[in-house]
């Protein structure tokens, strides 16, 4: 931090890091390889953007995350 960038410079990825790092892998379902049937778990889009549009607000409300928006509009 410096008196011409008061706010320290973050990525993108270490700006919403918090709100999805946490995140727990659920049930996607089952499928059958081989005739074994094999249980999936983890996370898939629909859980990605259910988060982001969740916090958006968050995200957007910092100065940091105001400065990618600029830059996506453009």
């Amino acid at each position: 931090m410096t008196d011409l960038a008061p706010i320290k410079y973050v990525t993108a990825n270490e700006l919403s890091n918090q709100y999805f790092d946490n995140m727990r892998p659920g049930a996607l379902g089952q499928i059958t390889r081989n005739g074994v049937k094999y249980n999936l778990t983890g996370n898939n889009y629909s859980d990605l953007k259910a988060i982001a549009d969740a916090h958006y607000n968050d995200l957007i409300n910092t100065p940091q995350g105001q400065q990618y928006y600029k830059q996506l509009l453009k």
